[in-house]
């Protein structure tokens, strides 16, 4: 018999090891700061968090920058 699971969140366990030039996308920073997608762009408003950039209409953030930022 086989175990059924729900789908898993993308892994977060690679962030930390990621070097600092890395990017991560909306979701993973939402993740990351244990909030909604809602949250993460409020915040990009408030100035809490950095500006995302924009790659293919997609917001990411560079790792470095958020390190940084949540330091």
């Amino acid at each position: 018999m086989t175990k059924s699971t729900a789908p898993s969140a993308p892994c977060l366990d690679g962030v930390e090891s990621r070097p600092d030039w890395a990017r991560v996308r909306i979701g993973t920073v939402a993740q990351l700061l244990a909030c909604s997608e809602s949250t993460v762009r409020r915040r990009i408003r408030n100035g809490t968090i950095p500006q995302p950039l924009k790659e293919g209409g997609a917001l990411v953030w560079r790792v470095g920058d958020l390190r940084r930022a949540l330091a």
